[in-house]
């Protein structure tokens, strides 16, 4: 086995697990920020075999593509097991650092993002399922899903998609 594979399989077996001290790539920046990991994902169109459930295997060696559906929307919607207050969404496009988009939150959304082409998908956090409780204060949005969307024609893919949250 390749030292390259090895590393990867690592790095997916810590982002599964969502380890405090090293839940994957990206590092918590604050006190208090853990990654979690969501149960379920779905999306508009599968391209080939990529399916949604990929986004949020914990498997950096899958892929998820979701195409735009019948009416040129794409949408990704990740299911989380309660409400949380989302602090912050990465999506690794690829195992490059300089490609990943990642999305911060605060109580009105999730407008913030740094990261390649992040201008062509929104990210939204919304109480689906629950009924959502009040953000305890403003650098987070509250809500049991996560749904990236783009109108413009554009497909979404990653190999995962690693949601953070304020454990208290």
């Amino acid at each position: 086995m390749s030292s390259l594979r090895i590393f990867i399989l690592i790095l997916s077996l810590l982002l599964c697990h969502g380890f405090e001290e090293y839940p994957g790539f990206e590092e918590p920046t604050e006190e208090g920020e853990i990654s979690i990991r969501p149960i379920s994902a779905e999306h508009s169109r599968t391209f080939r075999t990529y399916v949604a459930e990929y986004a949020v295997d914990c498997d950096l060696l899958t892929k998820s593509i979701t195409m735009p559906d019948d009416t040129g929307i794409a949408w990704l919607k990740i299911t989380l097991d309660g409400v949380y207050c989302v602090s912050r969404v990465v999506r690794y496009r690829s195992l490059k650092r300089r490609n990943n988009h990642t999305h911060m939150c605060t109580q009105r959304g999730c407008e913030v993002c740094k990261g390649y082409s992040c201008r062509e998908f929104k990210l939204s956090v919304y109480a689906e399922n629950t009924a959502p409780d009040t953000a305890p204060d403003t650098s987070c949005k509250m809500g049991d899903t996560v749904e990236f969307r783009t109108d413009n024609g554009y497909y979404i893919a990653g190999y995962e998609v690693e949601i953070f949250v304020f454990s208290n």
